[in-house]
């Protein structure tokens, strides 16, 4: 394991980050429900059911990992933690969770005015929370390494697609009234998905996959590069004209520069030193492979749409669940099966250190989340994304599928629960000890 560069001086309690990670899976699990009680979800891109299972998955699922590992990474990749962590992370969850319900539900309701609205400030309010404290530790950082850049490029994606999504949420709401950016749903997609979703994971991967995997650490002009020329791509295709040859090659550009990425991440990890079985590579290997895949699909749409006469809409469909559970999902649930061990034995070191005695007291890293563990959550992953996707173009009952990721989820947070057990465990024998 590399460990040249980081810090674990200032990193927060245990309960900072774990209060969204355990919590993740049951959205996840909601999402899986919908889907079973929802027999026409695939209909149309905008069926208010579908809307709800997207906004489960990407704010109840990546969101919530992704801010409770933020809290996590800043102070291990720059020693500067968010300020004021251990107090505002509790208002954030509860900000988030609550939004993300709120809005799912004013998507479904009838009359549901008051509970989406309700659930755009509840959102609005959990993100400045987060946000205005980790931009200012940003601030304090200074230049900052690579994965910094990658982490400012995919916070300034995230707020772009906020203020995006915000105004479509409320033209939903009051469609007679508010029309800000009612057309703007694209770049809302785009700078949630392509901007803040890829850009926060390639700043992560620049650091754990050399560190947990002994891989080669990625060249600067990629690590760099690619994240500056995708954000720019990005802003191209916000204010070029429709239509014209500028926004087409910008996101020509764009799917280039997240297939390179993909590509020669994919690449890094076959070149990996530590070459023992490890399912946790496998989710990175299907994560990446599906981000290559739904940018082709996009592609197709974008340029050869003419061909699939009937499809296009199934097909914008595909793109997302690609992007969305077979990429994003794929790589948190496989990250989460390294970090949560790995978090879980450096707090238990620290509580030995009172006591050296109690070392023996430690249980083996591996033992938290076990490899057949972790191999059986793959397995279980990839059932559900194959399931999911075929339902888009065969007679698959939506039950099946639905009930796949709520078999999914339900695993990882087993897996999680499990962890936490152990853990809860090994700090009553070393209190003992003390």
């Amino acid at each position: 394991m590399k460990m040249t560069g980081l810090s674990f001086d200032n990193i927060p309690p245990l309960s900072v980050p774990f209060r969204f990670f355990f919590t993740a899976p049951l959205f996840g699990i909601l999402a899986g429900v919908l889907i079973m009680i929802v027999d026409d979800l695939w209909i149309s891109r905008w069926h208010p059911a579908l809307l709800g299972f997207t906004h489960l998955l990407t704010l109840g699922v990546m969101a919530m990992v992704m801010l409770g590992a933020l809290f996590q990474l800043m102070p291990v990749i720059s020693s500067q933690p968010v300020p004021g962590a251990r107090h505002i992370a509790p208002w954030v969850h509860l900000l988030l969770s609550a939004g993300t319900l709120s809005l799912v539900a004013g998507f479904m309701a009838p009359m549901s005015t008051v509970i989406l609205t309700a659930g755009i400030i509840l959102l609005i309010l959990g993100f400045v929370t987060f946000l205005g404290p980790l931009l200012l530790g940003l601030i304090r950082v200074g230049q900052g390494g690579d994965s910094i850049h990658s982490i400012r490029l995919a916070i300034g994606a995230l707020i772009i697609a906020l203020i995006i999504g915000g105004s479509r949420a409320l033209s939903y709401a009051f469609p007679e009234t508010w029309t800000a950016l009612a057309g703007f749903a694209n770049y809302h997609i785009g700078w949630g998905l392509g901007g803040w979703v890829v850009l926060l994971v390639m700043g992560v991967s620049f650091q754990v996959i050399p560190m947990f995997h002994v891989a080669p650490n990625f060249r600067r002009s990629v690590s760099l590069g690619l994240t500056s020329l995708l954000f720019l791509s990005l802003l191209i295709i916000s204010i070029a004209p429709a239509g014209s040859a500028l926004l087409k090659a910008a996101m020509l550009a764009a799917i280039a520069l997240i297939i390179t990425y993909s590509l020669y991440t994919l690449n890094l990890i076959r070149q990996r030193k530590r070459r023992i079985s490890d399912p946790t590579i496998h989710f990175w290997q299907l994560g990446l492979s599906a981000l290559v895949i739904a940018c082709l699909v996009l592609s197709a749409l974008l340029f050869g749409k003419d061909s699939f006469s009937g499809l296009e809409g199934k097909l914008q469909i595909l793109s997302g669940l690609l992007f969305g559970y077979g990429f994003a999902i794929s790589i948190i649930e496989g990250m989460l099966q390294k970090i949560i061990p790995f978090l879980i034995y450096m707090h238990l070191q620290r509580d030995c250190m009172k006591n050296p005695q109690a070392f023996a007291s430690l249980p083996n890293m591996k033992t938290l989340i076990p490899t057949k563990v972790s191999r059986r959550q793959f397995q279980l992953h990839l059932s559900a994304l194959v399931l999911v996707s075929a339902s888009l173009f065969l007679p698959v009952p939506a039950w099946l599928s639905g009930a796949a990721i709520v078999v999914d989820f339900s695993w990882l947070l087993y897996a999680l629960l499990k962890a936490q057990r152990v853990y809860s465990h090994t700090r009553q024998s070393i209190n003992v000890c003390a």
